[in-house]
């Protein structure tokens, strides 16, 4: 399947809603390949086409620019009475700062491109995990022990401890890009390696609260503890993985497009096999796309969870990139969960719900969301890679081809789930 007509079919939607604020446009693609048109789904004898969302929140006065050859962003900036904020080292990708109230995005948009100045003008999207989007929070009560977590039966109904018997993922190192992780808990500690912070730009990438309610929704550190939650599950599927913690989101679960940019960028460089983003929006970042297409073309398997709005859809963002293994969350009958998002983009179901994993405190906490279940599959990439996978597309084509298939005829959301729920013991099968 030819990637780019993929992606230019999948982003469509959002791309033309963006045109007249100075975002890329792209060319539209109809199909999916023969007989199969991504951007209408026929539900419940009805075709619905997911229309173009509305435009994401971003941060104020900051643009993302694509410089072009022949310029640097020191020389846009002067040129156009900007600031450079930062850049992303080895790419073409700077932050910018303007000002608001004397400049608009959309001119300036417009200007750097039709100049030639930069290939691609994009705002700074904010994005979240979408349990916060969700309003989903950790139960924690500190009565869960270890037992607890091996014992669960999501981990049998993906035939976890039949294939570490064979296979562990040793030697394969996920980088977990999301609210950092707490080494002090026992089970991760010891599978950790050097990471980063690029919301205090150090390399303390600590999961903690910080006692704030910095969103003001009435819920404090909300998603404090998420990248602790989703290491234990890729820890929990592939007991010998080391795993490197990539903060690119605050307590509450929010962060940057240009941060997480920033993390996938620097978790390739320095040695990541596979990258966990369990988060998300719905919209399109070209610094994001930019950083997974060269993580692939390095070897480098990326999973991101299909989003928690429990609709069908291809704007969720990165899981509609091609590059991707999108994942979404199924219940422990293999039926779609509730909450999980649906469409033509997924590629594999994993649970979700109800999920027992490391937590803050050095404790254990139950978690549901589609955050939950990709790293799961996560967990399964780094065994299928210490079990022979070579590149991305062996990894996708070993969890495709092992996937237990699911019993949805005649359900709404029926051939939208991907290839299967996630089953670990064909990987390792001789």
């Amino acid at each position: 399947m030819n990637g780019t007509r993929v992606r230019l079919v999948l982003v469509l939607s959002l791309l033309l809603a963006l045109s007249a604020c100075g975002e890329r446009t792209l060319a539209p693609d109809s199909t999916d390949g023969p007989g199969r048109d991504v951007r209408t789904h026929e539900i419940g004898g009805q075709y619905v086409e997911p229309g173009p969302p509305t435009l994401p929140s971003s941060v104020p006065g900051q643009l993302v620019a694509e410089v072009a050859d022949g310029w640097t962003a020191e020389l846009i900036a002067e040129t156009w009475d900007m600031t450079v904020l930062d850049s992303i080292e080895g790419t073409s990708f700077a932050l910018m700062y303007y000002d608001s109230s004397q400049q608009s995005y959309s001119y300036l948009a417009q200007v750097l491109i039709s100049t030639g100045a930069c290939v691609t003008c994009n705002r700074n999207f904010r994005l979240e995990v979408p349990e916060a989007q969700q309003g989903s929070i950790a139960f924690y009560e500190g009565n869960l022990v270890r037992s607890d977590l091996e014992d669960q039966e999501a981990l049998a109904r993906i035939h976890a401890p039949e294939a570490q018997a064979v296979e562990d993922g040793s030697g394969v190192v996920v980088a977990i890009v999301d609210t950092g992780i707490d080494g002090t808990h026992p089970d991760l500690g010891p599978r950790l390696t050097a990471g980063w912070d690029f919301v205090d730009n150090d390399a303390d990438a600590t999961d903690e609260t910080d006692g704030i309610d910095q969103d003001g929704d009435s819920l404090v550190d909300e998603a404090a503890g998420h990248g602790t939650h989703v290491a234990g599950i890729v820890q929990s599927v592939a007991p010998g993985v080391t795993l490197m913690p990539v903060r690119v989101l605050d307590t509450e679960g929010r962060g940057t497009a240009f941060n997480v940019a920033r993390g996938i960028h620097w978790a390739r460089l320095h040695g990541a096999d596979v990258i966990n983003l369990s988060l998300g929006f719905d919209g399109f970042s070209r610094p994001i796309e930019h950083v997974i297409e060269s993580a692939r073309a390095a070897g480098v398997t990326v999973t991101a969870a299909a989003g928690n709005a429990g609709q069908f859809t291809m704007n969720h963002f990165p899981a509609l990139l091609p590059e991707v293994l999108a994942v979404a969350s199924v219940d422990p009958v293999d039926l779609k969960s509730s909450f999980s998002n649906f469409g033509l983009n997924i590629d594999l179901g994993a649970p979700g719900e109800g999920i027992v994993s490391t937590y803050l405190f050095q404790g254990y906490a139950v978690w549901s969301g589609t955050s939950m279940a990709t790293p799961f599959v996560s967990g399964a990439a780094a065994i299928a890679i210490e079990a022979g996978a070579t590149s991305p597309g062996s990894v996708r084509g070993a969890l495709l081809n092992a996937a237990a298939p699911y019993a949805h005829d005649g359900l709404y959301y029926e051939g939208l789930l991907g290839a299967g729920r996630l089953d670990l013991l064909p990987l390792v099968a001789p």
